[in-house]
């Protein structure tokens, strides 16, 4: 990054049009001189949406210095996201694209494309802390017990049927050595670490259990259950905004760890017609909050921005 502001990279390549991943939370080195590199140009710049919703209605990642340029073009995914509210002289510079991973076409290409073989039961993890590490009880990171505890259930489950093997999905900042030691003091061995992005993991699932987590959204669209724990810091997140609230917590949600297993056995023992029902009541609930043919309105905006 230090060598793209140095070498002006920008006069070189010309480009129309620059891609920003939106997120102002994570820290990276010479993240400022990257960001005051780029407001000193009259490029314009397209905020990408780092996932299908934040945790707030009018969280904002890229500061901004309570000044939004007029080259800026900030790209909502959820359709009820409120950033837009404190910048009401800049509107023209919000556009509801919606979530571009939900559009039906990208997914009926992924399944044209993607062998399918629904084998495994998927465990989607988030970061967790280490046994003596200091805990930042204002992020969605889980405490070392509470995040040995889900994996306690997911042994349960795994245990319900020992034809099943487990697939997990470890979160990209999660330590896989204290991840290994956990999975061998709770004796679980049927499994295969998966980093496949999640429309590529949902291919190998027929179901998932997990906790609150973005990534799983995709899978209520494909009708895949999801038997989640809300812990206490994503429930906090989830009540202050109850529109996220609604989408979650209409699904296969539980309030304590230990009863996760118990959603899982009940799921089983619903006939097929009552699963399609719920399966499909949840896909319904889910697209309310989201625009059709994101990819369309993401190539219709570039367009109209590279005339400007």
């Amino acid at each position: 990054i230090k060598n793209f502001c140095e070498f002006d990279i920008l006069d070189i390549t010309l480009p129309k049009i620059i891609f920003y991943p939106n997120r102002n939370d994570k820290k990276f080195l010479h993240k400022k001189e990257l960001q005051d590199y780029l407001r000193s140009y009259d490029n314009k710049i397209i905020f990408v949406p780092h996932g299908p919703h934040y945790n707030q209605k009018n969280s904002l990642f890229f500061t901004f210095n309570s000044k939004f340029q007029k080259n800026y073009n900030y790209w909502l995914s959820f359709s009820k996201d409120k950033i837009w509210e404190k910048y009401k002289k800049n509107l023209t510079c919000f556009s509801k694209i919606g979530y571009p991973m939900f559009d039906k076409k990208w997914i009926d290409k992924i399944e044209r494309i993607e062998r399918k073989n629904e084998k495994h039961l998927g465990v989607i993890t988030r970061q967790f802390y280490t046994v003596n590490q200091k805990i930042n009880p204002n992020e969605m990171t889980l405490p070392y017990d509470e995040f040995f505890r889900f994996m306690k259930e997911v042994k349960k489950v795994s245990d319900y049927d020992k034809n099943i093997k487990l697939l997990i999905k470890p979160h990209p900042s999660t330590n896989l050595r204290e991840l290994k030691k956990i999975l061998i003091k709770l004796n679980i061995n049927n499994y295969e670490l998966n980093f496949d992005p999640i429309f590529i993991f949902e291919r190998k699932i027929f179901a998932s259990v997990s906790v609150l987590s973005t990534s799983f959204l995709y899978l209520y669209l494909k009708l895949k259950p999801v038997f989640f724990y809300e812990s206490e810091s994503s429930r906090q997140h989830l009540e202050s905004w109850p529109l996220l609230k609604k989408i979650y917590i209409n699904s296969f949600a539980v309030d304590k760890i230990e009863n996760i297993h118990k959603k899982y056995k009940d799921y089983l023992n619903m006939d097929d017609a009552e699963k399609k029902i719920k399966l499909q009541f949840i896909k319904k609930n889910l697209e309310k909050y989201y625009r059709s043919n994101p990819i369309l309105r993401a190539k219709n905006k570039i367009n109209v921005l590279i005339k400007r």
